[in-house]
């Protein structure tokens, strides 16, 4: 039905009963330090016992004690100290920001840059997420006709490695003039870390308990409290997707393809200078936009040791610390200990699982062939194939595992009695299967939970990274939200309830959300 042009549309975010507003918020530990000096916060009251007047001497006499001692609090600074620099070098500065770009605009030249200048500071707690986040933003800024960017890393625990930051500032130059700065020797002002980790170390230990204050505006209450429900009494089997990875710094499938390629030119076909976004424009050119297709090349092109060049680049900036992987080890372990874990399922070649279950003090190990292993320990299949890290050998049964390209896809598409596809099918059957980190485009995914499903059942759930749906356009945020409503029918229609979330910094505290807390047979780590 065409709805009436002259009714007008509910604001998603200003109404209760629409379903877009079931959704995921921001949330990082950035907002947590904000609300320290928050005025109006609820939950610094609580911590001073409503004491308003002690509460604002406390927090005045902590300001002058830091500006003493050139100590800064606030990662904005930067962009005050920018605003001052501009302008006495004669150039006007603005804001320039959108639902998914922020940035203080610089009409000229600034450190050298090509004008106009993006400058933005990021505020940092995982060094993984520090590529990620300055590509996406380089990215972004080039499309909106930048000149250069200045990206000023705040970095609040001290744990960046600033030798990494320049290698990666080398690489974002390739593609937009681009310096990456600390906050510090930028400004002068010192980062108070060892103050940042005491309170990083007690958000974390606390978060749980403050659900109600820290949660409300983020999560969805009734999709968890569904999941949960769902989950009482039940076996459950944990699937680990490509978004596990990359949370922790990792490539995604495509991004994957593309290094390889890069590699490949640049070699192999003398093209030193080859960019990531143009190797990936030439073989789009010749082989066509089918990543299946292009890997079936690449296999076919690199000769030995092929699979130690997937290694590399699949390894190469994983950070085994990162969150979401160890998020997932713990919703593993709760279920374990709660005699509800069915299996755990990985498509990904990578050991982090695997990692983050061990360091939690129970053994794991990998699985990724017909034989059965025989060590002890919590077992995860990889159906995709297993890589161990370097510098341990690549066994041919190891290599034999990996799927890969077109060829390897036909083979496991034409052998239902592959012990893969036999262990997905059981666990679709006999389980409820809860999806991490997956785009669910992989098309044997999608015809084995068609295949499982049951008619006017939904049995399962996954986890879905959200689209903004905070526009300035009304037409376009309808339009969207239409569209996120219809990849939700979409989801059901294979037996997947959806719970959405929408950065990766998110993800983590999602899955610290699912389960009942009680089972949990052991403190969180710090």
């Amino acid at each position: 039905m065409i709805p009436d042009p002259s009714t007008p549309v509910p604001d998603p975010f200003q109404t209760r009963d629409v379903k877009f507003q079931e959704k995921v918020r921001d949330f990082v530990f950035e907002v947590f330090v904000e609300m320290i000096f928050d005025r109006d916060n609820r939950l610094i009251d609580q911590l001073f016992q409503g004491a308003q007047r002690k509460r604002g001497q406390y927090l005045r006499e902590l300001k002058r004690w830091m500006t003493r001692h050139g100590i800064e609090w606030n990662h904005h600074h930067s962009q005050r100290v920018t605003t001052g620099r501009a302008m006495r070098a004669g150039w006007r500065t603005s804001s320039d920001t959108t639902a998914d770009f922020e940035a203080l605009r610089i009409d000229g030249p600034y450190r050298n840059l090509p004008a106009p200048v993006a400058f933005e500071t990021k505020f940092v707690t995982d060094p993984a997420s520090i590529a990620y986040r300055a590509w996406k933003y380089v990215y972004e800024a080039k499309a909106r006709g930048y000149g250069g960017c200045v990206i000023c890393l705040f970095d609040a625990l001290g744990h960046t490695d600033w030798r990494e930051v320049k290698k990666l500032e080398a690489e974002l130059n390739e593609y937009l003039p681009t310096d990456l700065l600390s906050f510090e020797e930028y400004t002068g002002r010192r980062i108070h870390n060892r103050t940042y980790r005491m309170l990083y170390r007690y958000w974390k230990m606390s978060r749980l308990q403050l659900q109600p204050q820290l949660y409300r505006e983020f999560s969805n209450e009734k999709r968890l409290t569904a999941f949960n429900d769902c989950i009482t009494g039940q076996q459950v089997t944990l699937l680990a997707g490509a978004g596990t990875t990359i949370a922790a710094g990792g490539p995604s499938w495509l991004t994957l393809i593309d290094r390889l390629w890069q590699a490949e030119l640049r070699g192999r076909y003398a093209y030193p200078n080859i960019t990531p976004e143009a190797a990936h424009a030439e073989v789009n050119n010749v082989l066509g936009d089918s990543v299946l297709v292009q890997a079936r090349m690449l296999r076919r092109i690199s000769g030995p040791g092929f699979m130690h060049k997937i290694r590399r680049q699949v390894y190469s900036g994983l950070n085994h610390d990162a969150s979401t992987p160890q998020a997932f080890a713990r919703l593993a372990l709760r279920l374990y200990h709660a005699q509800q874990l069915d299996r755990i399922i990985t498509f990904n070649y990578d050991d982090l699982i695997e990692e983050a279950i061990t360091a939690l003090g129970e053994q794991s190990v990998p699985h990724y062939s017909e034989r059965r292993t025989r060590e002890s320990g919590l077992v995860v299949d990889h159906v995709h194939g297993y890589l161990p890290p370097p510098p341990q050998d690549i066994t041919p049964e190891q290599a034999a595992s990996v799927v890969f390209d077109e060829g390897t896809y036909h083979s496991r598409f034409n052998q239902p009695g592959h012990w893969t596809n036999v262990t997905l099918t059981d666990a679709l059957q006999n389980s409820v299967c809860v999806f991490v980190g997956f785009s669910m485009t992989d098309p044997n995914v999608r015809r084995l939970l068609e295949l499982q499903k049951r008619p006017g059942e939904t049995p399962h759930f996954i986890l879905l990274k959200l689209p903004d749906l905070r526009l300035e356009d009304a037409e376009l945020q309808l339009t969207r939200a239409q569209l996120v409503a219809a990849q939700e029918d979409l989801m059901r229609e294979l037996g997947l309830n959806v719970l959405w979330y929408e950065t990766f910094d998110d993800l983590p505290v999602m899955l610290d959300l699912l389960s009942p807390l009680s089972v949990l047979p052991f403190s969180e780590p710090a």
